[in-house]
């Protein structure tokens, strides 16, 4: 028996990232703002991410209350990832080094693994923990993850494979996507992705937001 999963949304527009497309439903503008290179932030159209339910790398029940009272960065990937996920969470946290806002002080990075099968909690822990010990892993059923990665717009397909093979690709996309402290997906993130950039453009989306 083979298998094999594409998950995502087709909307108005898609914003090419990675090896597959971040898909962006053009609902109204986009921020004009001179300063943000990389970013795109979602200008009066911000989305509330839905109810949802997933496990962290401590298999503790991860849900949308995670999300509230602070700033969060996904990204969506995988452990056997050989280059698109450690590049970027090594970038991450290059960002996070150089931050000096109080406004994202508590800001926490999600790392949303699609490919439950061979990402237990266990291993999605030694795994993220390796770039920062306050990364959080999530994962869940592919039912799961289908319905959360098509509310933020995200895709990924795993390579068709049989049920026993453990050495398959999966591609997914690349961009971060940043939630607000409303719980709201505000922004997305488009690669190539560069510490000292994006520690930029999240201190000016973050100070915006805070001075509405």
């Amino acid at each position: 028996m083979t298998q094999s999963h594409v998950i995502g949304v087709t909307l108005a527009g898609v914003l090419l990232g990675g090896t597959l497309g971040y898909v962006l439903e053009t609902r109204g503008p986009v921020d004009p703002n001179p300063e943000l290179e990389r970013a795109t932030v979602l200008f009066g159209q911000h989305t509330p991410v839905p109810p949802f339910e997933l496990i962290d790398h401590r298999a503790q029940v991860f849900d949308e209350s995670n999300l509230k009272s602070r700033w969060s960065l996904l990204f969506f990937g995988y452990t056997h990832c050989p280059d698109i996920c450690p590049t970027t969470l090594s970038t991450v946290k290059g960002a996070i080094e150089v931050l000096n806002t109080p406004a994202l002080d508590d800001l926490q990075v999600i790392f949303v693994s699609v490919d439950p099968e061979r990402d237990s909690s266990s291993k999605l822990g030694r795994y993220i923990t390796f770039f920062d010990p306050a990364f959080i892993g999530v994962t869940g059923e592919h039912e799961r993850l289908e319905r959360f990665t098509a509310a933020l717009g995200a895709v990924y397909r795993i390579e068709q494979h049989n049920t026993e093979e453990t050495n398959y690709a999966v591609d997914h996309s690349s961009r971060l996507l940043l939630i607000n402290p409303a719980g709201q997906l505000h922004a997305v993130f488009a690669p190539p992705h560069e510490s000292g950039v994006l520690a930029h453009e999240l201190t000016i989306i973050a100070e915006a937001f805070g001075s509405a």
